[in-house]
């Protein structure tokens, strides 16, 4: 995956989820977030991934002595 920037408004999930491929585009964004009436007087932060976690185990149960048949 590679690197990408999200906004983020204070006190809200507004602008949250879009990854931003540059961050220009994201300060794009933020600002646009924050003329918006509803986010008036809030701050918007530009995010930048830097990493991430991930979990790829599966474990299988088998129930066949389980059946009745």
């Amino acid at each position: 995956m590679k690197q990408f920037y999200t906004c983020w408004v204070d006190g809200s999930n507004g602008g949250y989820g879009y990854k931003h491929t540059s961050f220009e585009a994201a300060k794009q964004e933020a600002e646009r977030l924050a003329n918006l009436p509803p986010n008036d007087g809030k701050l918007v932060f530009v995010l930048c991934c830097l990493g991430f976690a991930k979990v790829n185990k599966v474990l299988w149960e088998n129930t066949e002595a389980d059946l009745p048949f």
